[in-house]
């Protein structure tokens, strides 16, 4: 396996569904799952999986009393204790630039999903992680990247991120 298909950018979505425990507004349970299962093989010492995280990522992601407690303070480890799999990249004036640069030859992307794609890139992951899909009309917010590679003109990266949900690898035993 390439270093760049080890590497794997996970979006704040995806964060945000392991928190909400599967109470989001789409009420799967599902996804939260398949977030903590792809957590768990990540971090067993066999895996060669990095995961790459912006410190935008914590911006985002803000305090709420409905998260799942427990995985709040999982999350909290993950980015503010050195561990093998994951890599907390800082915004800098290269990944801003390409987040700019990005953010004209894709005007429907948003600032913080530009930010994210440009993270991920300059970091050469293979995989971008999301959920986010769908529109919320009441926060006013659309950020649709899955499945925004669809025609060639919205590919993303040489060669192509491939921007997909998270899938583990084993699926769950009943």
């Amino acid at each position: 396996m390439s270093v760049r298909n080890k590497k794997q950018y996970w979006d704040s979505a995806v964060l945000i569904e392991l928190l909400q425990d599967g109470a989001s507004k789409s009420g799967e349970r599902r996804k939260a799952d398949n977030v903590a299962d792809l957590l768990a093989e990540i971090q067993r010492p066999d895996s060669d999986i990095i995961v790459v995280v912006s410190t935008f990522v914590v911006a985002e992601i803000r305090p709420s009393g409905t998260y799942n407690q427990d995985h709040w303070k999982a999350i909290e480890e993950l980015f503010y204790r050195v561990r093998d799999y994951m890599r907390v990249v800082s915004l800098t004036p290269p990944i801003a630039s390409t987040a700019s640069r990005l953010g004209a030859e894709h005007p429907t992307l948003t600032v913080p999903d530009c930010v994210h794609l440009a993270t991920a890139l300059m970091e050469g992951a293979g995989k971008f992680l999301t959920y986010d899909g769908e529109c919320d009309k009441a926060r006013n917010w659309c950020g649709g990247l899955i499945g925004y590679q669809q025609t060639s003109k919205n590919k993303i990266g040489s060669p192509p991120l491939d921007i997909c949900e998270p899938v583990p690898t084993s699926p769950r035993l009943l």
